[in-house]
């Protein structure tokens, strides 16, 4: 079966990689082996390769910049389709077109520049705009799909549809696509063009980027998000929530900064959980951010995730992990 993909690849046109170490292609430096990793160079092409796919009955692994994706080192994917390359913009006076590979990040420094508003809170904010629909990502309850017109989408039996915003059925950090309710591959986005001023957008820009920092911290070796929203101190057991806030207290009145205080509660907090083991991977920053710092942190992850169960109490699971 892979000879006949790479036939069909070299006939129209499309690179391609063998056996190729993911640790190279993700985000975090994560992964195992893609057998075949194929890289469509725009909207066509992904059209033409991943129709082949659906037709053919051949399963799939489809990603973008991975900024939202776990994969663990031992797994073995036949093959992949990165979208990174489908990143074609086009301006007109109503409408920016985008090829769902594009960059949020690029995208929105872009529009910004261009005197166009809508996207002043998303310069922070990793990932491809197809992915982002998809998970309906969001910055300060700013996201990609409150911009949408429409998204043409090609599905497994070979149609190509084109959606609105009402189609995906969005939620906080949900849609149709997430959950599996629908199955298809976006190509292309027609997002509105609202017209703004350049100078107040990039102010906005930079204050949201300041306060993303204080919140977040950088993208280096993290997912952001790595859990749904979790519950404040109130859902905690009692000894957790009043020493959170004992914490808090000593930090102001010994003159502690933010980071400071909230690695005194991290290592207090896993002591008590009895999960040392995975203070360092927890970040400064905020809980629900995990870092992989070294090679132990794919050890930690699954012990992370029990004490943010545990302690926390979050909902579920912001990023997508697979086996």
């Amino acid at each position: 079966m892979k000879q006949k993909i790479v036939e069909v690849l070299k006939q129209l046109g499309i690179p391609f990689e063998e056996d190729v170490d993911l640790k190279r292609k993700t985000w975090i430096h994560r992964g195992g082996t893609a057998h075949l990793f194929i890289i469509p160079q725009n909207a066509d092409d992904l059209k033409e390769i991943v129709g082949f796919l659906y037709k053919e009955q051949i399963s799939f692994f489809l990603f973008g910049h991975t900024s939202n994706l776990y994969i663990k080192n031992n797994c073995d994917i036949d093959v992949v389709v990165s979208t990174m390359k489908c990143n074609a913009v086009e301006l007109t006076q109503s409408h920016i077109f985008c090829e769902s590979g594009v960059s949020v990040i690029n995208l929105s420094h872009r529009m910004i520049e261009e005197g166009i508003a809508g996207f002043e809170y998303l310069t922070e904010l990793p990932g491809t705009v197809g992915a982002a629909l998809v998970n309906n990502s969001s910055c300060n309850g700013n996201s990609i799909s409150k911009l949408l017109e429409r998204a043409e989408v090609l599905y497994p039996d070979g149609s190509v549809k084109t959606l609105t915003s009402d189609d995906f059925h969005f939620q906080y950090r949900n849609s149709d696509f997430k959950t599996g309710t629908q199955i298809g591959t976006i190509l292309t986005l027609t997002l509105r063009r609202i017209n703004g001023n350049t100078d107040f957008l990039r102010e906005v820009a930079r204050k949201n980027s300041i306060d993303r920092e204080k919140r977040v911290g950088g993208h280096a070796k993290n997912l952001g998000c790595t859990v749904n929203k979790i519950k404040g101190s109130g859902e905690m057991s009692l000894k957790y929530s009043v020493l959170m806030r004992l914490i808090r207290i000593w930090g102001r009145l010994v003159k502690k900064d933010a980071k400071q205080t909230n690695r005194a509660i991290n290592h207090v907090l896993c002591k008590m959980a009895h999960c040392q083991q995975i203070e360092p991977y927890i970040s400064p920053y905020n809980p629900i951010v995990f870092v992989w710092e070294d090679e132990g942190a794919d050890a930690a992850f699954p012990l992370y995730l029990e004490f943010m169960r545990k302690v926390y109490k979050f909902n579920s699971l912001e990023i997508q992990v697979v086996e």
